[in-house]
């Protein structure tokens, strides 16, 4: 016990496809959870376009932003006719997105990170330069609850394996469950 106060709601209670049930997310998709509080529009945009890029099977990418967010009105604007990309506002449900998702990709930010490793969701820290946030991402790297990335295109890589590596997201899972 790490003393963060995380919500109980993020202790699977629906499982993956009751939560997909809820949300109305298909179950035949991969889905990607992509949590872009505190970063740039082209941090953001970059993360969507190299998804788009380099995913080959049919998914979908919800990208997270506060309501208030000026790059949330730009992302809708620019991904407007990509069905792949779904640009949502911060959400009392977060839970359940995390339950429904195959993977979170988020900034090592503590709270997200903890809140991901209780939900027992497979995890990608997108590696930022600031201090903090690289010791958060390799001390869950080193506890094997998340991959860290070192760019924008090991990001997707690393969120793609663990979407495809069921044995690897098993273990992950399973390490974040003795959290």
């Amino acid at each position: 016990d790490f003393g963060l106060p995380v919500p109980k709601a993020f202790r699977n209670t629906l499982g993956k496809y009751g939560a997909r049930n809820y949300l109305v997310i298909p179950q035949d998709k991969r889905v990607y959870l992509f949590l872009a509080g505190g970063m740039s529009f082209e941090e953001v945009r970059d993360i969507c376009v190299e998804m788009l890029d380099a995913e080959d099977e049919d998914f979908l990418l919800y990208v997270l932003l506060p309501r208030d967010s000026e790059i949330r009105e730009k992302l809708g604007q620019l991904f407007f006719e990509e069905n792949s990309i779904r640009v949502i506002t911060l959400t009392k449900s977060l839970n359940i997105y995390m339950e429904g998702a195959d993977v979170v990709m988020t900034k090592p930010l503590a709270f997200e990170s903890y809140e991901a490793a209780v939900a027992g969701t497979p995890l990608v820290h997108i590696m930022t330069s600031r201090g903090g946030d690289r010791r958060m991402a390799e001390f869950f790297a080193a506890q094997d609850m998340s991959l860290k990335a070192v760019s924008v295109r090991d990001t997707i890589a690393q969120a793609r394996r663990l979407a495809r590596e069921q044995a690897l997201a098993q273990r992950m899972k399973n390490k974040q469950s003795q959290f």
